[in-house]
């Protein structure tokens, strides 16, 4: 699939089709983007167009109509309002659609090119204390992306690649800061932590992409950023969507003559983009879990879980699949029937491998006695299958050293797996045994 970009100029989604973000929503619930957020689609339309960069300066030119001359005093204002004056509304200011997206939860790693905390705040509320803040300035818990590059066993993580207000620290507010950092970048060595998080975006092995919504930079900016992260730019791999106002910009017309010339295609806005992509993401059963229905097979592995946790249980599935096993697990979804419930059943009843997944949802749901499917029926209904092997996979969010005591039974006694810390290739070999022993 192409790599698509945005453009104002296009006022409909008619050439971006329907198939083609099907096909990107597969991509993403398979953990294949990492996600760029620009400040332009941060907040509701009503709060200066939605930029919450221009927002906060408008606020903060009204509260310090004093003579600010240097520009060191003006991020050092800037850098206190932020930190001592300014409340991070979600409910009141932050772009819904932008909400809905991440709470997808389908991107674990997303870089923001924003000095504000609004995007922060938002995964925080959704991640809760599982979110890693990383800031190109000051400490950074970089050090998640050395030990390993699989996508699974990254924590949910927000990058600021061009620091943070409010920090104390340092961010990019003028041209000249955005020449400064973008030079840090381009001049990483293997010993910088930052050289790390460039590794894991090349790692052509995951055939990882970068999804980046709402940058609007001019041309020399966007094109330097645009190579910072990658460090390659004649290969590329993946899908942009960005603002571009061809109409009004001779930069941007610059900027899409370039990207036309690396194969990149401007089509839509990034607002409508966003809405198209949100209302896809949040119907799986429609645009996802179709495509994967004629490949699931029954006689081999079981996932069951909960469906918050769909976008991880896709990339364990295609982990498995690609090892060469049967692997099936139903899409929550779906409205419970006789034909639906038959279906689980019968594939209960064939499996060799049970894999319950265990995430905080699971926690919740069994801490709150709360009546769920995968665990009311499906691991009920396990209990008939005797010749089966369990073995439950935990998630972020769920320790089974402090939360086995809440398991059933029938799972307590069981090897567990942990998908943020065991390989793949590691649970892979174990399940092949079993197999081969079954």
């Amino acid at each position: 699939m192409g790599r698509k970009a945005n453009n104002n100029k296009t006022t409909n989604l008619t050439t971006f089709s329907e198939n083609v973000l099907s096909d990107l929503c597969c991509e993403i619930y398979q953990g294949q983007y990492i996600l760029v957020l620009g400040d332009d689609v941060v907040l509701k339309p009503e709060y200066c167009g939605g930029s919450s960069k221009e927002y906060i300066m408008k606020e903060f030119k009204l509260e310090n109509d004093e003579n600010i001359l240097t520009l060191p005093d003006v991020k050092g204002s800037l850098d206190t309002f932020l930190s001592e004056n300014w409340e991070y509304n979600v409910e009141k200011e932050v772009s819904p659609e932008l909400i809905s997206l991440l709470s997808t939860k389908c991107f674990k790693v997303v870089l923001t090119t924003t000095f504000d905390q609004y995007i922060e705040t938002v995964m925080r509320k959704i991640w809760g204390d599982e979110l890693r803040i990383m800031n190109i300035y000051g400490e950074s818990n970089l050090n998640i992306f050395s030990s390993t590059s699989e996508f699974n066993r990254i924590p949910p993580t927000l990058v600021y690649v061009f620091g943070k207000a409010g920090t104390k620290t340092d961010f990019v507010l003028t041209e000249n800061d955005a020449i400064k950092v973008i030079h840090r970048w381009l001049s990483l060595k293997y010993d910088d932590p930052l050289y790390s998080l460039i590794n894991y975006i090349q790692d052509k092995k995951q055939r990882r992409k970068v999804l980046a919504i709402g940058c609007r930079f001019e041309d020399w900016y966007f094109r330097f950023f645009w190579y910072s992260i990658h460090q390659n730019i004649n290969d590329l791999d993946g899908d942009v969507a960005i603002s571009l106002n061809t109409d009004n910009s001779e930069s941007d017309k610059n900027l899409a003559k370039y990207f036309k010339s690396i194969r990149v295609e401007n089509q839509g806005n990034s607002r409508q983009f966003l809405s198209e992509l949100n209302r896809l993401l949040n119907d799986p059963d429609r645009n996802v879990y179709r495509k994967y229905l004629p490949l699931l097979k029954t006689g081999g592995i079981f996932i069951s879980y909960a469906s918050e946790d769909f976008p991880i249980v896709c990339q364990i599935y295609t982990a498995l699949a690609n090892a060469g096993f049967s692997v099936w697990f139903d899409n929550k979804d779906l409205s419970a029937g006789s034909t639906y419930d038959t279906r689980i059943a019968t594939a209960i009843s064939e499996c060799r491998i049970f894999m319950p997944i265990l995430s905080r949802q699971t926690k919740t749901d069994i801490g709150n006695s709360i009546s769920r499917y995968y665990k009311d029926v499906e691991w009920e209904a396990v209990k008939d299958n005797k010749d089966c092997e369990i073995i439950p996979v935990t998630l972020f969010g769920f320790n089974i050293n402090s939360d086995r005591e809440i398991l059933p039974e029938i799972f307590k006694s069981r090897t567990v797996f942990s998908w943020t810390e065991n390989k793949a290739d590691e649970i892979c070999e174990t399940l092949k045994k079993l197999m081969d022993k079954a």
